[in-house]
């Protein structure tokens, strides 16, 4: 939960939001509306408007999702266990295990790109060294 001084600035937050979603949507900027959207989730969730939260977590979950961006749908899942801690707890594992998944999926796929670029570049020394052998 938010300090005093933030907690005065959620409503504000809230109203900014709720302004700029339908802009971002005009326009079609999907990905700052998701991110807007999980923004408006924890603006409700720090105002113990869990209810009402998550609708916009939902929203930006599925729109995440439909981008393939795992990094920031986490976060959608998280607030949704969050929100459902308290409303339904089985629906809060459910996001939780969703949650984890998710995680693990960003672990393994970074994993992976670390492991092949330092292959390519174990690769390229190695190529170097022969080419500089044969001069």
């Amino acid at each position: 939960m938010p300090g005093i001084l933030e907690a005065l600035r959620i409503p504000d937050a809230e109203e900014v939001l709720r302004r700029v979603v339908p802009q971002l949507q005009q326009i079609g900027d999907l990905h700052s509306m998701a991110i807007s959207y999980n923004k408006l989730g924890m603006a409700l969730f720090c105002q113990d408007r869990q209810r009402e939260a998550v609708p916009y977590y939902r929203q930006a979950a599925a729109l995440f999702s439909q981008m393939g961006d795992i990094y920031n749908e986490i976060h959608s899942h998280r607030g949704l266990y969050e929100c459902m801690w308290t409303l339904n707890p089985d629906s809060a594992k459910l996001e939780m295990d969703l949650f984890d998944l998710l995680k693990d999926s960003l672990y393994r796929h970074s994993t992976a790109q670390s492991l092949a670029r330092y292959h390519a570049e174990f690769e390229r020394d190695e190529l170097e060294a022969n080419v500089a052998e044969v001069r």
